[in-house]
């Protein structure tokens, strides 16, 4: 979700030092999130600490922040739900695969191109 984020923000306003914010806040997120597990509570902290990540690499309100994280988060559902369709891994097969991957990168990528990049251009908004 950290990439979506980044994919998603392309064209956002960036707060000052942006890149060593937006690295700080990959290493926080990918130690936490290693930390938490899965469930509903983990799913939640999750969805809190990527909004707060937006919040804090974008020159956005937190409003804001709540609706890029939320779009990160579906299409991450998204991806993953392409993949368990069109590939139908094994049980015990690695989520972390090339199948996925490729999952991943074609769902963000149409997400961008006919939703993200839409909205962009429509209303004017999230510009730099």
């Amino acid at each position: 979700m950290l990439l979506l984020v980044l994919l998603f923000g392309i064209r956002l306003k960036k707060k000052s030092i942006f890149w060593g914010r937006a690295a700080a806040g990959c290493l926080i997120g990918l130690g936490y999130a290693g930390f938490l597990g899965h469930g509903g509570f983990a799913y939640i902290v999750q969805f809190l600490g990527i909004s707060v990540f937006c919040f804090w690499i974008y020159d956005i309100s937190f409003v804001d922040a709540l609706y890029c994280s939320s779009c990160a988060y579906a299409t991450q559902h998204m991806a993953y739900a392409f993949y368990q369709m069109v590939f139908r891994p094994a049980v015990g097969t690695p989520i972390y695969s090339l199948q996925y991957a490729i999952s991943f990168v074609l769902v963000a990528g149409l997400i961008y191109v006919f939703v993200v990049r839409r909205l962009q251009l429509l209303h004017r908004i999230w510009t730099v």
